[in-house]
């Protein structure tokens, strides 16, 4: 009986070593350069997002330029200041108003292999985008 329990043991162990082996470190990500490049909304692809890295953040609609402005990527937006980790994608818009949206992730560690955008509007919606 004794020799079933160290065998259980060690069976045990060598299971959780195996589980933590396989276990990804959920490393923090480096959103400043993730974002860089060309997105597409998921609800309509008529919409895209291009992020560059001077700050500059450009709006296409059908490929036609709507709007040029400066992206942030901070843990502050107006007087509201986020902790434990949590990010806005700010900008200032052409008519200089600030725009606040959280940053929820930016995943590209996914089953379908592409890189996508999470981020929550100021009203509650969840945006996605996909990067070309």
């Amino acid at each position: 009986m004794k020799n079933y329990k160290n065998y259980l043991g060690i069976i045990s162990f060598l299971t959780f070593l195996f589980f933590l082996s396989n276990c990804k470190v959920n490393a923090q990500i480096d959103y400043s350069k993730e974002i860089i490049g060309i997105w597409v909304s998921e609800d309509d692809e008529k919409w895209k997002i291009e992020f560059k890295p001077n700050g500059e953040r450009i709006d296409y609609y059908e490929d036609e330029l709507i709007d040029n402005s400066s992206y942030f990527i901070t843990n502050k937006c107006g007087e509201y200041i986020r902790t434990n980790n949590e990010l806005f994608l700010k900008w200032i818009d052409s008519d200089n108003i600030e725009i606040c949206l959280l940053l929820n992730n930016i995943d590209t560690n996914n089953a379908n292999k592409k890189t996508i955008l999470s981020i929550t509007t100021e009203k509650g919606q969840l945006e996605t985008f996909i990067k070309e």
